[in-house]
């Protein structure tokens, strides 16, 4: 019998799904009980406008790609969600109901707002074990908070990596009277004027992988197979997609590769340690095409500009995406304005969200082109991007498959792309942007604490996984787990500081502290590591420095000294970027800077969903002499199921 991975020994211990019972509820038992007692949370009593918002998660059969349908999750009744975002106006208060409906699933959740730095509102950023409870089916929970930024964010369940599910909600904030880069980018006031009213109601585009399963039936194969599933069937598009199957003569040309499956994944079972492995074949081997109609975004001509606001809220896989015969200019990541970088192609990693604007030239369609991007599957998906021509105009060439011999692919506009199927520039003069972790930088003057100095903190934390389940975030010199029995900490973390310093996979630090952390990507094991997408929680951080090499300085202040090229002038701004990938003889390194503003349990994490789930993740706690930050009612019996009085009394 295989050994039963720690980290998933508290999840699949308790495995036993039917029909009506999944792991999920087995997770739920014995947490939280239902609060009887109508409350509702407090405002930060700054007054203005309030929206109120209200988010039903329920469970439904559904195919989305065309293939065999499968549970995933609806909110307010869209599968999926159907790509439907939240608009706020910036400096507007927002309270969401949550309430979790989902019956043949079964789960728990939470509510994430993925960016959003939650100043005022720590007990708002919806982590289980971290920040609250899990809500439960039948239970609901209210989250209040000020939107004080501006750009794209994103909501989405943090309990478990269900939120590859379904429970994915684009939340974009109008900015207000903010100085913005469109001058940089058009010449003519027109133009500027057409991309700031653009940019206040952008398209806004999701992509996501997905799978024929759910992550609690991936938990279970990978247990199985003692492998992650790296392999989706399709990728939706604002909850849309449609399975493409190329041909093997095309896949093994991209892959110079004749063991590449028709789903254009690596032939797992012909790997060394796997022979004995059965791995399903409708997962892994079989490509069955399927005829959905591919997604039309139609943009105002008259204008003379389009805008677009790109969102990775996939699982696995990170993306190169491209507009056919259109230059696209770069100025906005993680929500926040950007100097204007130009190109025709850009990669992007999940959680992090990329503002493209492009120029309006001859009437007709173009083929959008999203293709996972340095992934082990040749996999992408399409859309039309539609301008200048009226509804019965029939001027379009499109493809044809079945005559090009390619009858697994759609047919698609005839214009010229810059990258192929594979997510590979066609031409070497192709500008791909794929560091924009560096190449983003600040729009805005930045106020970077402490510049050119040593911070007050420096946190040193190496990536690296023990096999394809048990992936790691430690302190140099250390191998750690965050266990995923956490999410079920009682109290969250938040409620008790003083309980959790000094476990693993929590560090502690002053709050008012400016800290730097340095990462390191495989190095220090000698194994070859993937981007991995990080992702810290409350503050933005500054980019000060990325790239690839051996790297084992000790702050920022010695890396400059030894010749690592640090930006303290205008470093990208961000949330969530891809630490390079590493090779066997050369790891990589990412550098980044905050201040922290209030006291909190904030986490680092990386955002695939298998690596965050097989314990890459780390909890910062920012506290105030050792205290926990003042409690509001609400949260207290949510999560406490007592009283502000009581709480406070046993906490005195």
């Amino acid at each position: 019998m295989r050994h039963l991975y720690t980290i998933f020994a508290t999840l699949l211990s308790l495995l036993t799904i039917t029909k009506t019972q999944s792991l999920g509820w087995k997770l739920q038992h014995d947490l939280q009980g239902p609060i009887q007692q109508p409350m509702r949370p407090e405002g930060d009593g700054r007054g203005g406008n309030t929206r109120y918002i209200t988010l039903n998660i329920t469970d439904e059969l559904a195919s989305l790609d065309g293939d065999d349908e499968r549970y995933v999750y609806a909110v307010n009744g869209r599968a999926f969600n159907g790509g439907e975002a939240i608009f706020l106006e910036e400096d507007e208060e927002v309270e969401i109901e949550l309430n979790n409906n989902s019956k043949e699933l079964n789960t728990s959740t939470t509510l994430h707002a993925h960016g959003i730095e939650q100043i005022g509102s720590v007990y708002n950023d919806g982590v289980p074990g971290v920040s609250q409870n899990v809500i439960k089916p039948g239970e609901s929970f209210i989250y209040r908070w000020r939107a004080a930024q501006y750009g794209l964010y994103w909501l989405h369940s943090h309990f478990s990596g269900i939120y590859q599910d379904g429970q994915v909600i684009p939340l974009y904030i109008r900015p207000k009277q903010r100085k913005n880069p469109f001058s940089i980018i058009s010449d003519d006031q027109d133009g500027v004027r057409a991309l700031e009213r653009h940019d206040q109601n952008p398209t806004i585009i999701t992509i996501t992988d997905y799978t024929q399963l759910t992550i609690w039936e991936q938990l279970e194969k990978a247990e199985e197979w003692q492998s992650e599933l790296l392999c989706a069937n399709s990728l939706l598009i604002n909850g849309q997609g449609r399975v493409n199957c190329p041909t093997s003569e095309h896949l093994s040309e991209w892959t110079d590769s004749n063991t590449t499956t028709a789903k254009g994944c690596i032939d797992r079972g012909s790997q060394p340690g796997y022979e004995n492995v059965t791995f399903d074949k409708d997962l892994w081997y079989t490509c069955t095409p399927t005829d959905v109609p591919l997604q039309t975004f139609e943009f105002d001509y008259e204008s003379g500009w389009g805008v677009i606001h790109f969102l990775s809220a996939s699982g696995h896989w990170n993306y190169l995406v491209s507009i056919d015969e259109h230059e696209l200019n770069f100025f906005a990541a993680d929500g926040n304005y950007a100097k204007p970088v130009k190109g025709e192609a850009f990669s992007i990693g999940i959680g992090e969200r990329i503002g493209v604007a492009f120029r309006l030239h001859t009437p007709g369609e173009y083929t959008l082109r999203i293709s996972a991007y340095n992934e082990p599957q040749v996999i992408g998906q399409f859309a039309i991007i539609r301008y200048g021509l009226a509804d019965d105009d029939d001027r379009v060439e499109y493809s044809d498959p079945a005559s090009e011999n390619d009858p697994g692919m759609p047919s698609i506009p005839l214009s010229e792309p810059y990258i192929n199927y594979a997510g590979q520039p066609v031409s070497g003069d192709i500008r791909v942007l794929n560091d924009s972790l560096i190449s983003l930088k600040q729009f805005a003057p930045p106020l970077i604490p402490k510049r050119g100095e040593a911070a007050d903190v420096t946190l040193h934390y190496s990536l690296s996984n023990a096999n394809f389940l048990k992936w790691s975030m430690s302190e140099w010199g250390t191998v750690e787990y965050y266990a995923a029995s956490n999410e079920l900490n009682k109290p969250p973390v938040l409620y008790d500081f003083e309980q959790y310093i000094g476990d693993e996979s929590i560090a502690s630090y002053p709050n008012g502290s400016v800290v730097d952390v340095i990462i390191t990507n495989g190095a220090d094991y000698g194994d070859r590591q993937p981007a991995h997408p990080i992702h810290k929680h409350f503050e933005h951080y500054h980019v000060l420095a990325a790239g690839t090499g051996n790297f084992s300085y000790w702050d920022v202040v010695e890396a400059e000294d030894n010749g690592v090229q640090v930006n303290w002038l205008d470093p990208p701004y961000r949330d969530t970027v891809l630490i390079p990938e590493s090779t066997i003889d050369e790891g990589s390194y990412l550098i980044f800077r905050y201040e922290s503003v209030q006291p909190t349990a904030a986490l680092l994490h990386c955002h695939v969903n298998m690596h965050n789930i097989g314990g890459m993740a780390y909890v910062l706690i920012a506290t105030d002499e050792g205290g926990t930050p003042a409690m509001p009612e609400y949260y207290s019996v949510k999560a406490l199921n007592k009283d502000l009085n009581t709480v406070n009394s046993e906490l005195s």
